[in-house]
Parts: structure tokens; C-alpha cells; sequence
């Protein structure tokens, strides 16, 4: 069973990246979504916390992946330019 989150602020950012960081400690290892319906922007801060919270499911099992849904077209890009869609499968 995948566990998720719906992340609830617009804005991630240096400013509430430890309340991101809690958001995404339920996360379990094996298949997780991560649901960015309501995220309109996100900073390097965040990312860091995304990358540490991927890293940490995988060395509890080395299959674990995190899906990111519903990402608004700026979120998109700046995936796609940090190139970090190569370890988050985006949908």
C-alpha cells in the first residue's frame, strides 16, 4: 500500500521547510506519492528536503520510489531543469 501526502501551502520555501520536512516524514519505505495540487512554488530548500526524504526511504528498501502528482507547470520546470525527475517519478 503507497502512502501519501497532500502537501497544504502554496509556497514551499527556506521559511517552512522544516514543517515540509514533517509533511513528508510519514512517508514509508516502498511506493509513495507526494500530491503538489495546491504547491505553486517550491525553492532549493525544499528539493533538499524532497532528495534527503528519497534517500532515506531507499535505504530502508532500495526499490522505494516517490511519485509526484499534480505539479503545477512552474514546479514542472524547475524539476526538469534540476534534472531531479530522474530520481522522482513525475506524473
Amino acid at each position: 500500500m503507497a502512502a501519501a501526502v497532500v502537501l497544504r501551502h502554496a509556497e514551499y520555501d527556506i521559511y517552512n521547510a522544516a514543517e515540509f520536512e514533517r509533511e513528508l516524514a510519514v512517508l514509508a519505505a516502498g511506493q509513495s506519492v507526494v500530491d503538489f495540487r495546491n504547491v505553486r512554488f517550491i525553492d532549493v530548500t525544499c528539493l533538499s528536503v524532497l532528495v534527503r526524504t528519497y534517500k532515506r526511504l531507499r535505504i530502508d528498501d532500495a526499490a522505494s520510489e516517490i511519485a509526484l502528482t499534480n505539479l503545477a507547470a512552474p514546479v514542472r520546470r524547475l524539476f526538469q531543469l534540476t534534472k531531479l525527475q530522474r530520481i522522482f517519478r513525475i506524473q
